[in-house]
């Protein structure tokens, strides 16, 4: 896709892989609306952009929640228009065994990435549609391929995610939309919460690592 003058959507756009996206979008020429739930965070990224003379707008939003979507979709279509791309990247989880998992947090962790990108995607995909053109792109983990041990609940809402890209590429096809995915090994932001860990259990020793971000 054309990425100068069209405007892109990320999401997760506080930190880490999403903020280090935006900012390259932008300086490629691209207008881009960042959005988050910190808003502190993602209101600054925007005015350095603005401040570089790039086109930015952050917003705030848990779009985990479908309310939280919903309001993103009014006041993006009622300020800037339908964008030309979404960009899922918002995501949130920790490294824990299943019995390390309460019920409340494995549903926060289907919550963001998995029902975060069903819902931005969904919120926006109609106007995408008449228009006849857009791009979706997933970013998601290794983890949805090659699953490691002591991260049950973060495995499986990125095989949550793995599976919305399969079957929305085949629900978009021949639309003139296109759908894809993108797997960093590492991100930075992970690495700092949880770049090793190793725990002892009564029938074996798990340990974890990620790769180092290049």
């Amino acid at each position: 896709m054309k990425i100068r003058n069209s405007l892109i959507l990320v999401t997760g756009a506080s930190s880490g892989i999403g903020e280090h996206t935006a900012r390259a979008l932008a300086a490629a020429g691209a207008r881009v609306v960042l959005v988050a739930r910190r808003a502190e965070l993602v209101d600054t990224t925007a005015g350095e952009l603005r401040e570089h003379g790039h086109h930015a707008w952050a917003y705030t939003a848990d779009l985990g929640t479908p309310d939280g979507a919903r309001q993103l979709r009014s006041r993006v279509l009622t300020d800037l228009g339908v964008p030309d791309a979404i960009v899922n990247n918002a995501g949130a989880g920790r490294f824990l065994r299943i019995e390390e998992t309460s019920l409340e947090e494995a549903v926060d962790m289907m919550n963001a990435p998995y029902f975060a990108s069903f819902f931005t995607t969904r919120v926006f995909i109609e106007e995408m549609l008449d228009r006849g053109s857009g791009t979706i792109v997933m970013v998601n983990s290794p983890v949805a391929w090659m699953p490691w041990p002591g991260a049950v609940g973060y495995a499986a809402a990125r095989y949550a995610v793995r599976g919305l890209t399969d079957a929305l590429r085949q629900d978009l096809r021949g639309t003139g939309l296109v759908v894809g995915q993108v797997t960093p090994a590492a991100s930075t932001a992970l690495l700092r919460r949880q770049s090793w860990r190793v725990r002892t259990h009564p029938h074996r020793r798990t340990a974890a690592r990620l790769g180092h971000p290049q």
